[in-house]
């Protein structure tokens, strides 16, 4: 339930829906099937990071967002981040 309650609200702030359009009617037995399948645009910012970088993934399922805030959580990551051109804010 808890799951359900903040992946509709996180849904609800991340995804521009078209004009007219309204949020799909998710219920909670429906869970598995439309809610947690479900992308988004998803960026995160990689905290330590020296000129504020950002992981995007652009059509992240709503079940793989916490494998996500894992690898931005990841200590090496910010090491990694130098060979990028430092420029480049947000790496896809």
């Amino acid at each position: 339930m808890v799951l359900f309650l903040h992946g509709r609200r996180h849904f609800a702030r991340q995804v521009r829906l078209p004009p007219g359009a309204a949020q799909p009617p998710w219920r909670l037995h429906d869970l598995d099937n439309a809610l947690l399948k479900t992308a988004i645009d998803v960026d995160l910012e990689v905290p330590g990071s020296e000129s504020a970088r950002s992981l995007r993934h652009p059509r992240c399922k709503i079940r793989n967002l916490g494998e996500l805030g894992l690898l931005v959580r990841d200590k090496r990551l910010p090491s990694l981040l130098c060979y990028y051109p430092p420029h480049e804010t947000r790496i896809d």
